[in-house]
């Protein structure tokens, strides 16, 4: 794979330019930049990322069943900050009206809230759970905090709302599968702030329950489970899964009243999988393809929707020798860059990110052409944020200008 380092650069003037010029211009969708961010050898399982309004990446994970790990990266410089280990196993991560992180975790038995405070202190509050396990949260418009949890001591599916400094909490239905201490929920919001959650009966079927206004309606997915899900710009809930016997990469939409389901990547043992959309609406769906234990190669791929086919390319692969804790996550900023953390069986934490030539299309015209230049050249040198910092790296210099003169013409 081609690569210009900055250093390599600013040492040797323009015949590097040039060649840094050319090998970006043959550069494709797949040229991805990968690195390590967390090599302690405990870390996987469960994989959360989100982005603030600065363009800061919060990243935690699932440490062990005592610890949750945490770090950000800085999007003017690209570095990682320190990363931090929170007592409780990591459960889920999220980020309030004013860009604060939270980290839910479960410690002893008891649900714990992290949230980082104004000084930059991690605060902790035990939350007033019975028996929790299977934990997820988010935030509302009205910036109240929803957790969904299996109450393994009820066998229930648990719904809590913190309005202000009170806690109001429902069931959602009851099973045996949810008195399970590892059960998994999750809970998300849509575009009217109404709660959808999912879970997994084993050997049976993936659950889904939202609030329709004055009660919970209840529908079946399909068969299978390693969720993930989002909201597109029309409420339209987007399910990403591996499904059947074959553990199919799935994909499962629904309008309100029924689900359409397709597999995205018929290839046997997907196995973890994240999904997030784009600026438009498009689903990004970010998996693995297990080698199975001591056996095989994974490969980590990315699916994404292109009108009614979905086109794939690979991340990464790495040779495997044990069963290790794989899960990964996935956003596009509001440039169109594609950002993917996940863990590999090293058991360490590993961050992959990438670009598509539309982003260079800073007019918005649909072409690459001289207007473009002439705002990337107006907004040179250090401006984190702004379009025109094309790899994101707070800096608009030589190397987004080769980016953009590498998609020069009418984007495909």
């Amino acid at each position: 794979m081609p690569f210009c380092t900055k250093s390599r650069f600013l040492s040797s003037g323009l015949l590097t330019l040039a060649m840094c010029l050319s090998a970006v211009a043959t550069a494709g969708a797949g040229e991805w930049s990968l690195e390590t961010i967390g090599d302690t050898g405990t870390l996987g399982w469960r994989v959360r990322m989100v982005m603030d309004g600065l363009g800061r990446i919060h990243v935690a994970s699932f440490k062990s069943v005592n610890d949750s790990f945490y770090t950000s990266r800085e999007p003017t410089t690209g570095m990682w900050d320190e990363p931090l280990i929170l007592s409780g196993g990591f459960r889920d991560l999220a980020l309030d009206q004013n860009d604060r992180p939270h980290i839910l975790a479960r410690g002893s038995g008891q649900a714990i809230l992290y949230h980082l405070d104004d000084s930059g202190v991690w605060q902790p509050t035990i939350l007033p759970f019975s028996s929790p396990a299977g934990s997820s949260m988010g935030f509302d418009s009205q910036h109240r905090l929803h957790v969904s949890y299996s109450d393994t001591a009820a066998e229930a599916l648990k719904h809590a709302i913190l309005d202000g400094t009170e806690w109001t909490i429902t069931t959602v239905t009851t099973g045996p599968e949810l008195k399970i201490s590892n059960s998994f929920t999750s809970i998300s919001l849509d575009n009217n702030d109404a709660a959808h959650f999912l879970w997994y009966v084993a050997t049976t079927s993936l659950e889904h329950a939202y609030w329709n206004g004055s009660g919970y309606s209840f529908d079946t997915i399909d068969y299978g489970d390693g969720w993930s899900r989002a909201f597109d710009p029309q409420n339209h809930l987007h399910v990403a899964y591996h499904g059947g016997q074959a553990s199919d990469q799935m994909h499962a939409l629904s309008d309100g009243t029924s689900w359409t389901v397709q597999a995205v990547d018929e290839e046997r043992q997907a196995d973890s999988c994240a999904i997030t959309l784009d600026s438009e609406g498009n689903p990004h769906i970010v998996y693995l393809i297990d080698g199975q234990p001591n056996f095989g190669i994974e490969h980590l791929r990315l699916a994404t929707l292109n009108g009614t086919a979905w086109e794939i390319e690979q991340i990464d692969e790495w040779d495997t020798m044990i069963d290790g804790p794989e899960a990964q996550d996935i956003l596009v900023d509001s440039l169109g860059h594609i950002h993917v953390v996940y863990s590999d069986d090293d058991k360490n934490l590993n961050y992959a990110t990438t670009q598509h030539a539309a982003s260079c299309d800073l007019t918005g015209d649909n072409t690459i052409n001289a207007s473009d230049l002439a705002l990337l050249l107006d907004a040179w040198g250090a401006n984190p944020g702004h379009p025109a910092d094309l790899n994101g790296d707070g800096m608009v210099d030589a190397f987004d200008l080769a980016e953009l003169l590498g998609s020069w013409g009418p984007c495909s």
